[in-house]
């Protein structure tokens, strides 16, 4: 399955308590246990966006990776998710 999560820092986080959720995951060795559970998994951030938001596209199979990214970092970022299918331009002309 592929997951959308869309992910927007909290009015009231500072940049530093971002920044030390982030070294958290690290060093929990979060990261790594994201990408063994995952065939895919990217995290873009979007540019000059204020609050910093980020989303992340994920495929995997193990439908508690969601709870792993939003149990951590539900702290200091609005999390919103959602499942989502691949699809062509062709393929959607096909779906209406």
């Amino acid at each position: 399955m592929w997951i959308w999560i869309d992910a927007v820092v909290k009015p009231n986080k500072s940049e530093q308590e971002v920044k030390e959720k982030r070294e958290e995951w690290i060093n929990q060795g979060q990261e790594n246990l994201l990408l063994s559970k995952c065939k895919s998994a990217q995290r873009f951030r979007i540019s000059g966006s204020y609050p910093q938001r980020v989303f992340w596209i994920i495929e995997t199979e193990d439908e508690g990776i969601v709870n792993l990214i939003l149990t951590h970092f539900g702290t200091v970022w609005n999390i919103k998710t959602c499942q989502v299918s691949p699809q062509s331009i062709s393929e959607a002309l096909g779906s209406g």
